[in-house]
């Protein structure tokens, strides 16, 4: 009897201030008792921190979590990294900011010097198809009655359905016209596309050879479709092909490096967002509050590859 005597005397002496204790904003607690049973609810901005209502772990914000996150500072450094990939980044002092914009200048001069090189192949196999194609000579490969023997009525066996033709004129007729062909002045890169990329346009090269003859055949005007696709038959044609896909070619890097820097700037938005803590990222305090303490979650990004995480507690 004696062991409880002494428990029941502090209960009975606790009773008054467990039955009037009250989380009085400004009044300190009646009792240890007291702040046990009602620290939840306190309110603590007099012991320097903010009200936390919470009813389970991980539930509840702070009333300044979301300072920073989403605000129209991280506006400016968006544009300045949409103009210039790195801009934005190194407005907020991160030095890779600088890498990346030394990389999109050079993209830009690459994307100039490829240009350049493509136009200026484009103008010479231009030429070279002037002064190794003619149109007269595609005619009468296309007209049987045409006095020049050799070449005269050579295309209709590729093309049957192909009426007799006078002028270039003719193979624009919707029907009996020549397929594909279109006039230098009504698409001149189509117009140039055409004369090496179809085997119907072959006859106009000025080295062109029948298939048979480079056989030997007795019979000049008995060939294959396909044998118009022998090297042989037109190697100025092969020449202007090779020109064409040079140049190809550096249109096609160009284009890369268009892709490249476009996508520079796509990364190097979403990189400023992070780094601003509108994606959670390194300005991005997120946390929450348990047993009434603030637990914030932290990440910043360090060098070019490097994270750093942090936690911190308010007591």
């Amino acid at each position: 009897m004696l062991r409880y005597s002494g428990t029941i005397a502090m209960l009975l002496l606790a009773l008054p201030g467990l039955a009037g204790a009250t989380a009085d904003d400004t009044e300190p607690f009646a009792s240890r008792a007291d702040w046990l049973l009602n620290r939840g609810a306190a309110n603590l901005a007099g012991y320097g921190g903010p009200v936390f209502q919470q009813t389970e772990i991980g539930g509840g914000l702070s009333a300044d979590q979301g300072e920073g996150i989403g605000g129209g500072a991280a506006v400016l450094p968006m544009l300045m990294s949409m103009v210039l990939p790195g801009a934005g980044e190194a407005y907020l002092g991160h030095k890779r900011g600088f890498l990346m914009m030394a990389l999109d200048l050079a993209a830009w001069a690459g994307v100039s010097h490829f240009n350049t090189q493509g136009n200026e192949k484009r103008d010479e196999y231009y030429a070279y198809a002037d002064d190794h194609w003619d149109e007269d000579q595609l005619v009468a490969a296309y007209n049987p009655l045409h006095p020049d023997e050799n070449i005269a009525g050579v295309g209709n066996q590729y093309f049957q359905s192909v009426e007799p033709a006078q002028s270039t004129d003719d193979f624009e007729r919707d029907e009996g016209g020549l397929p594909l062909w279109v006039s230098v002045e009504d698409d001149r890169r189509e117009y140039y596309e055409n004369l090496g990329k179809w085997d119907q346009f072959i006859f106009g090269w000025d080295d062109f050879r029948h298939p048979q003859e480079l056989e030997g055949a007795s019979d000049p005007y008995v060939y294959e479709v396909t044998d118009l696709r022998d090297p042989r038959v037109s190697q100025h044609r092969e020449i202007y092909r090779g020109m064409r896909q040079d140049s190809n070619n550096q249109f096609t890097n160009r284009d890369r490096l268009v892709y490249f820097n476009l996508a520079m700037r796509v990364f190097s938005i979403f990189q400023v967002a992070y780094l601003e803590g509108l994606l959670g990222g390194e300005g991005n305090e997120l946390g929450t509050s348990i047993g009434g303490h603030q637990v914030s979650l932290r990440t910043q990004c360090y060098g070019l590859t490097s994270t750093r995480i942090g936690a911190a507690v308010s007591f």
